[in-house]
């Protein structure tokens, strides 16, 4: 199901390959289109996940859209009409499915995780490591791990103090990154494990982090731009967590089928993901400085980063969630996992 495009000359281009029709308030606009990507990516995740997704653009553009119409006063053409109801209303009852999924996740990974952790600290001690290293196949020894971990914490904890100037808000931020990190990591690469990289639900565990941050940060009395600062990095670290994790979760898979060292593995995928940050960063500054309206304007549309944010602002600001509409999305989300139709 085809998302209306986001500039007007694409609105009007498009017009002669997408239905279109207004029946009394209720609006019709839906359509079709082919991509070789797009049908790889069905080929990788085959026909569950795939009918799911189709699932999803049925219930957004054929129902969501003719009931909300009914109700919702939106002005200007039809298709301006469609995206503007898309953007600020169906998209949240994908939000509330996406929330749900996440926690389904994580009740499915609960088991790894236990087992995971046990390994880990099993294996920073001198004799875990004799008992249980396999050394014809070793991994990075447990401490070295832990060791770098404490970096990467004091080293977003500066960020988090950068950006907010505040100590304590600081520490409940980056207690909030780490918990929700660590449990979302293990979301990613159980599910990369299942059906790759190309259906990993990162935007699900993003927004989950942004409810999660915004929940907690305001009851401990942090509110504002602070507030909105602190849940906007907690957030983006776990975004990038998610991301990264699930990537090198598929490169060690891959290199344990065809016979790979873990252990060296697990030192270029360290190297490479800190190269890969000096040079993002500077990257993406140079877009948002030098590209006209930067990140998220027209040239470089940014639509997951804004509805982020505007969640975001919701815990922060004035500006109210549409609770109903995220209940109906879980909601939805609720009876397909009892059906036995989630991943």
């Amino acid at each position: 199901i085809r998302r209306p495009p986001r500039s007007t000359l694409d609105r009007s281009s498009a017009a002669s390959d997408v239905y279109k029709r207004q029946v009394g308030k209720a609006l019709f606009y839906f359509g079709g289109d082919m991509s070789v990507a797009l049908l790889g990516v069905g080929v990788i995740v085959r026909f569950n996940v795939a009918a799911l997704v189709f699932c999803g653009g049925v219930i957004g553009w054929v129902l969501a859209l003719p009931a909300l119409s009914i109700s919702v006063t939106t002005a200007g053409g039809l298709v301006e009409r469609a995206y503007l109801l898309w953007s600020e209303h169906i998209r949240y009852i994908g939000v509330g499915a996406m929330v749900v999924g996440g926690f389904v996740a994580l009740g499915e990974v609960r088991g790894h995780i236990y087992r995971v952790v046990s390994t880990l600290f099993k294996n920073t001690t001198p004799r875990g490591r004799r008992t249980s290293k396999d050394f014809s196949h070793p991994d990075i020894s447990g401490a070295w791990v832990i060791s770098l971990t404490l970096l990467c914490i004091v080293l977003v904890a500066c960020v988090y103090f950068h950006l907010t100037a505040n100590f304590e808000v600081t520490l409940l931020a980056t207690f909030l990154m780490l918990a929700s990190a660590f449990f979302f990591t293990a979301v990613a690469c159980h599910t990369v494990g299942l059906v790759g990289n190309s259906n990993s639900p990162v935007s699900g565990m993003t927004i989950t982090a942004v409810l999660i941050s915004g929940m907690f940060l305001p009851l401990a009395g942090f509110t504002g731009t602070t507030g909105l600062m602190a849940s906007l990095g907690i957030a983006a670290i776990v975004c990038c967590t998610a991301c990264t994790a699930g990537d090198i979760c598929n490169d060690l898979k891959t290199g344990h089928l065809v016979g790979a060292s873990p252990k060296k593995q697990q030192i270029m995928q360290v190297a490479g993901v800190a190269v890969a940050a000096l040079i993002l960063a500077p990257t993406l500054q140079m877009l948002q400085d030098f590209t006209p309206g930067g990140i998220g304007g027209p040239e470089l549309p940014a639509p997951q980063a804004r509805l982020f944010a505007s969640i975001a602002r919701a815990f922060f600001s004035e500006q109210i969630l549409p609770w109903n509409l995220l209940a109906t999305g879980a909601t939805i989300a609720v009876v397909l996992v009892a059906l036995g139709l989630s991943l």
